[in-house]
């Protein structure tokens, strides 16, 4: 394949090179500063400790209406303050599975995670209801709401204190 004729200083004019071109040379960002990831992180809490109401889903729980954040929602919280966020199951198995909490019918129940976001790395644990369909599915976005939760992201829908106190800061 032809990628274009070249010239150089030595006069090799017309050399056809089958070479591909080089790739750009791109630098990777570094971490910020500690200030800078201590700013975000405060930032990521100011934003999204009382999401916005209408982003507020419910489901019954225990004869009440349980308030929550989709795990949409908490990405895009994430997201917004480091769109480099990740998050890893915190252990695997022999075979590379992430471990699971199983019930005694071996159903998956319970999974921890690690959340890195703004150059920190937290917890989070993800439950279920033995049985569910999409359980893996629910694990991690319970596990990202959990997480998400101890950096700020809708804070106010996990703690039982009224609304009109002020969080703790």
């Amino acid at each position: 394949a032809v990628h274009g004729a070249s010239s150089d200083a030595q006069g090799l004019e017309g050399v056809v090179s089958d070479q591909k071109p080089m790739a750009e040379v791109v630098a990777l960002p570094v971490p910020g500063s500690r200030a800078e990831r201590v700013e975000a992180l405060r930032s990521l809490l100011s934003a999204w400790w009382e999401p916005p109401e209408d982003l507020i889903d419910t489901l019954p729980k225990a004869g009440m209406q349980l308030r929550y954040l989709s795990h949409v929602w908490v990405s895009r919280a994430f997201s917004e303050i480091d769109p480099e966020w990740t998050w890893a199951p915190m252990s695997y198995d022999d075979a590379g599975q992430p471990v699971l909490e199983r019930d005694s019918q071996g159903q998956p129940v319970g999974m921890w995670i690690t959340l890195t976001i703004c150059g920190t790395t937290i917890p989070g644990y993800g439950s279920v209801d033995p049985g569910k369909r999409d359980a893996i599915k629910e694990l991690i976005g319970d596990a990202l709401r959990n997480a998400g939760m101890r950096r700020g992201v809708a804070g106010s829908l996990w703690t039982k204190e009224k609304p009109s106190k002020k969080a703790a800061r």
